[in-house]
């Protein structure tokens, strides 16, 4: 951290000293082609930490570290390890010395939370908590605040976490080479070639994308570490049950899958989890592309962001 840095952030923190202030920080490039590379920064962060608590600014100050998302392009991105980091990113918070005797109660629900399923939302949730203290936020957040008890059998989907994003479930895995595999992999497929010809000038951009290979097929099922319970009924008395045997065009009850498949001619490496059902099937969540696309999509990348994972130019 240069000196630079650090005469800004005393100005921070004597600019105004009753008023309360919050800051932002967002250091995406070091690490978003190589987690590896926080290496490099390791040695400013920690110096930038020992900065602030020399100048006492911790005793005053809640600091939260944390990732967005693990990595997605790493050459262990493949590996289950990998497919977890993604779903399970860093994230630490850090209160003052005097917080656990001012309000141990507190302190106890934020050690207590550590331990149990969390996302970005309760993170938000907290964040409108501080603000509003000792009162509840007046207004309803998606998210719970870790300043309070927690339930300990909290599931992806009370927390607003979809099931391709949850990392609670258990991957069965299955033959990739069944006509059920090709058959959902090239309905995916499909639905991103839809994404990518929505106007007539996003078709004459965009290659129409063929798929090349289906490498994974699972089925989701939740873990048995996270459920305590063999069965239970939805709002509509639905069950839900998972029969590897079944042929899926004969399913009366939904079932969770995810699948891996390449296509050409972009080399694209893709995840998806898809909900089949007796009518047909739905894609759950963002589809994860998890090799580089480079700059593959340089013809819609300042017009359709939200198509650079899926888009191979034309020449």
């Amino acid at each position: 951290m240069h000196g630079l840095q650090f005469q800004y952030i005393k100005e921070f923190y004597s600019a105004y000293p009753d008023t309360p202030k919050f800051s932002l920080s967002i250091l995406s490039d070091i690490t978003h082609d190589e987690v590896d590379d926080l290496g490099v920064a390791e040695d400013e962060i920690l110096s930038f930490i020992k900065e602030m608590e020399r100048l006492g600014y911790l005793e005053k100050t809640i600091m939260l570290i944390f990732g967005d998302h693990g990595p997605r392009f790493s050459r262990y991105r493949s590996t289950m390890h990998g497919k977890l980091e993604e779903r399970l990113p860093f994230f630490s918070f850090s209160v003052p010395s005097w917080f656990q005797k001012e309000h141990p109660k507190l302190h106890e629900n934020l050690l207590a939370n550590s331990d149990i399923l969390t996302s970005h939302f309760d993170i938000h949730a907290t964040l409108k908590h501080i603000l509003s203290y000792p009162e509840a936020p007046s207004d309803k957040t998606v998210g719970q605040s870790l300043l309070t008890r927690l339930n300990q059998s909290r599931t992806c989907e009370e927390i607003g976490v979809e099931a391709h994003w949850c990392p609670c479930l258990a991957w069965t895995n299955l033959n990739a080479s069944t006509p059920l595999a090709l058959d959902l992999a090239k309905k995916v497929v499909e639905y991103i070639n839809n994404l990518t010809s929505t106007s007539q000038k996003l078709e004459i951009l965009c290659e129409r994308l063929k798929l090349k290979n289906v490498t994974f097929l699972s089925l989701l099922t939740g873990s048995k570490k996270v459920q305590s319970f063999i069965g239970s009924q939805d709002m509509h008395g639905r069950v839900q049950t998972f029969d590897e045997n079944a042929r899926h065009s004969d399913m009366h009850v939904e079932k969770k899958f995810e699948i891996h498949f390449e296509t050409s001619p972009n080399d694209g490496l893709y995840e998806a989890t898809v909900e089949v059902f007796s009518k047909g099937i739905k894609i759950i969540g963002a589809i994860s592309r998890v090799n580089s696309y480079k700059d593959q999509p340089k013809c819609v990348e300042a017009s359709h962001v939200n198509l650079l994972k899926f888009c191979f130019c034309r020449s």
